[in-house]
């Protein structure tokens, strides 16, 4: 069974989590996890602000927004 959530972060960017599981499993793990993620640029521009977001094991994940929201910074945070 699939169940699909919509999910909009802090500073306005949508994601869509999915996740497959039989029904007497539990989630699965936590396999990325921020807490707080902020990013101002150096002109004032502030590109993330306290964003959380967790990915667990198992889950389909997509990342949603308009241009300028802020996705590809995260991920370069994220991916270091």
């Amino acid at each position: 069974m699939a169940a699909l959530e919509r999910k909009r972060l802090r500073h306005g960017t949508e994601y869509e989590s999915m996740q497959q599981t039989a029904k007497q499993d539990p989630p699965g793990e936590a396999i990325v996890s921020v807490s707080g993620v902020s990013k101002t640029y150096a002109g004032g521009s502030v590109a993330l602000k306290h964003v959380d977001l967790e990915i667990r094991r198992g889950e389909i994940f997509a990342l949603l927004g308009p241009n300028g929201a802020g996705k590809t910074t995260l991920i370069n945070i994220i991916c270091g």
